[in-house]
C-alpha cells in the first residue's frame, strides 16, 4: 500500500507506529500483481472495492469475465462509467444517461463501453476499405492511361478467310473482275470526253463540227483539211 502505512515485509515499525496488518498486505500484493488476476469469486466485494480501481479497461474487462457465478457489478459498473466518460467524452455519456432515463431503462456501463467500442471498430473498418477501394480505382484510372503494347494475333479464322481456301480465292478473282471492269469503264468515258475537250481549246469562229461515216475516205486539199477522231467523229476546220 502506498503511503507511510506500506513498508517491505520483515521492516522494523518505528516507535509509535502500527505495524501493516495482514488485510492491508494482501491487497498491495493484489495491486502489485493485477497483470495476473483472473477469476476473483471468492474474494470479499469490501477488498474488491480496495483492488479494482486500480485497473485499467483491460484488466478490469479479464477479471470481469474470468468470474463465474458472481456479479462483480456493484463494484465496478462505477468504474466502467468513468472509462466510458474518460474514453468516448463526457457529452457522449450524457447522451446515454438521457437515453436510458427517457426509455426508462438501465444499463451496466460495462456492457455499454464494450457495445461503444465495436461500434467504433465497425465504423472505422469502413473508413479504411472505403480508403482502399478509392486507392483501387485511382491506380486502375492511372493504369488505364498509360500507353500498352498490343500482342494480340488476329483469329486464324480472319486470316484463313484471306490467305487460304478455295471460297477465298474465288472471292479474291471475283473482286478482282469488279475493279477491272469498272477501269475498263472509267478509261471509255474518259475517252469519249477527249474530242468535246479538244474542241473547246479551239476559237469557235474557225471551228464547225459535224458527224462523217467512217466509210467515206479522207481527203486533203488546199481548202480544208480533214481530222479522223477515235469515235468516227470528224472535225473539219475551214480556212479563211
Amino acid at each position: 500500500m502506498k503511503g507511510s502505512a506500506y513498508r517491505p515485509v520483515g521492516a522494523r515499525a518505528p516507535r509509535g507506529d502500527r505495524p501493516p496488518s495482514l488485510e492491508n498486505l494482501c491487497v498491495q500484493t493484489a495491486i502489485d500483481n493485477l497483470q495476473y488476476l483472473g477469476d476473483v469469486g471468492q474474494t470479499d466485494l469490501s477488498l474488491l472495492a480496495k483492488i479494482l480501481p486500480h485497473c485499467n479497461a483491460d484488466q478490469l474487462h479479464r477479471i470481469e469475465t474470468s468470474t463465474t457465478g458472481r456479479d462483480l457489478s456493484p463494484v465496478t459498473n462505477e468504474l466502467w462509467r468513468q472509462f466510458y466518460s474518460r474514453k468516448f467524452g463526457p457529452e457522449s455519456m450524457n447522451l446515454v444517461l438521457e437515453r436510458m432515463k427517457k426509455k426508462r431503462v438501465s444499463f451496466k456501463w460495462h456492457l455499454l463501453y464494450q457495445a461503444k467500442v465495436r461500434e467504433q471498430e465497425e465504423v472505422q473498418k469502413k473508413c479504411v476499405d472505403r480508403l482502399k477501394q478509392l486507392y483501387k480505382e485511382a491506380d486502375m484510372q492511372k493504369q488505364s492511361r498509360q500507353t500498352q503494347m498490343c500482342t494480340k494475333v488476329p483469329p486464324s479464322s480472319k486470316r484463313k478467310s484471306i490467305h487460304s481456301g478455295a471460297g477465298s480465292s474465288s472471292q479474291f478473282n471475283h473482286i478482282k473482275g469488279r475493279l477491272m471492269k469498272k477501269s475498263r469503264i472509267e478509261f471509255a468515258k474518259s475517252e469519249a470526253q477527249m474530242p468535246k475537250n479538244n474542241m473547246r481549246q479551239l476559237p469557235a469562229k474557225f471551228c464547225a463540227q459535224r458527224t462523217v461515216p467512217s466509210t467515206i475516205p479522207i481527203q486533203k486539199s488546199a481548202s480544208s483539211v480533214s481530222l479522223l477522231q477515235p469515235s468516227s467523229t470528224r472535225l473539219m476546220c475551214t480556212k479563211k
